[in-house]
Order: structure tokens, then sequence, then C-alpha cells
């Protein structure tokens, strides 16, 4: 039995178009000019937090509480607008149904818990998946290990040589530094090249992750 945590923005699929475009339809909605969606892309993959205060700096500074209205807005946009564009990398499902049927996996990611399971049912590939922690699900997120140390623990899963971690991130990789599990590098994602870190196994193609076992 192994145990894969996932990461979901970059690695299951590309969401950059529908978070770019759900900036813009927030920023709409509080009477700010909209954004060229190549300058919000470059954020979408940083974090909610790093989303917000970048693509909406200019209503934030006006009053700090405004990051909350910001938040609760866009949060609520982009869960109505949450699989518009957004598409599974080729060969993504094939490659989760074989790894849960060989073992358990858990998405982890930076995205809200409630916006991560509406995505992954939209895509559908919510019966592969045995857990989500999202980036509120606890008390810290990625690169911090525990997410990871709380789903194991709920799954009853100590194993740390059976216990991946992928991702297309270094984000991701540090996580898996952080908790002493194998860390996986995806290459087709938002990231194109490990500058300042090394994992464990890279892999070039979505199919390849059914090698893990």
């Amino acid at each position: 039995m192994k145990l894969y945590f996932i990461d979901l923005d970059g690695t299951i699929e590309d969401s950059k178009q529908d978070m770019s475009l759900c900036v813009n339809l927030v920023r709409k909605k509080l009477f700010l000019p909209e954004f060229e969606i190549e300058f919000v892309e470059k954020f979408v993959n940083k974090g909610m937090d790093e989303l917000y205060k970048n693509c909406f700096f200019d209503y934030i500074e006006k009053n700090p509480t405004n990051y909350h209205v910001v938040k609760n807005e866009y949060e609520q946009c982009y869960f109505n607008n949450v699989c518009v564009h957004t598409k599974c990398y080729e060969g993504i499902p094939e490659a989760l149904k074989f790894l849960s049927q060989n073992g358990k996996i858990v998405v982890v990611t930076n995205k809200p818990e409630k916006i991560s399971r509406e995505l992954l049912k939209k895509l559908n590939l919510s019966n592969y998946i045995s857990d989500v922690m999202g980036g509120d699900s606890c008390a810290e997120c990625k690169p911090s290990p525990l997410p990871l140390q709380i789903a194991t623990e709920k799954l009853a899963f100590h194993d740390k040589e059976n216990i991946f971690m992928i991702g297309d991130s270094e984000g991701d990789v540090k996580t898996a530094q952080a908790f002493g599990v194998k860390s996986v590098w995806c290459a087709w994602g938002y990231l194109k090249e490990l500058t300042n870190l090394k994992a464990d196994i890279v892999l070039h193609y979505p199919l390849e992750l059914k090698n893990l076992i």
C-alpha cells in the first residue's frame, strides 16, 4: 500500500484561465478596472494570499479590511465558475484511477478546500481521491508539512518509505523534504524548471505517474 499526496493546480489540471477571469469578474463588481490576463496569470500559482494582494492591491490599499471583502467575493465567484475552461492534463484521469487502485490519493493544495472539492467533482475525479487538504483545511499550508501530517494521521498511514508528494512547484518539493517523504516533480506543470532544488523523481508526462507503484 502506498500513499500519494498530489498537488492540484499545475499538476492535475490547468486552472490559470478560470482563476484569472474570476479576478476580473470581481474587479468589475468592485468598480475597479480590469487587468490584462497575462498580468493576472503571473500570480495564480503563488497561493491565494499572493493573488489577492497583487491583483487587488489598489482596493486593499484604500482600507486593509477590504482584503476580507476581496477574499469572500473571489472565493464565491471562483466556486461558481470553477470549471468553465479548466481541464485535466492528458492522461491524468487514467493515472489517478490506476494509483487509487494501488493505494490512497490525497490532494494537497493551497486552493480553498471547498473550491478544490468542487473542482475535483466537476472534473469527475472525486472517486479516485481519499481526502483533500486545502489551503484553509488546517492552520498551515504548503510548504509546511502540517497538511501531510494531519492527512497521514487521519488515514493511519505512517510508512514514510511508501509516501510520495507529487507536484509541479518548488513548494511541493519543499513540502516533501520537510515531511521526510519522496518528492516527485511534474515537468508538465506551471514551473518549467527546478532551479534551487532537486526532486527525488522527475516525471515528464502524467501517465508516468503509474510508475510510482
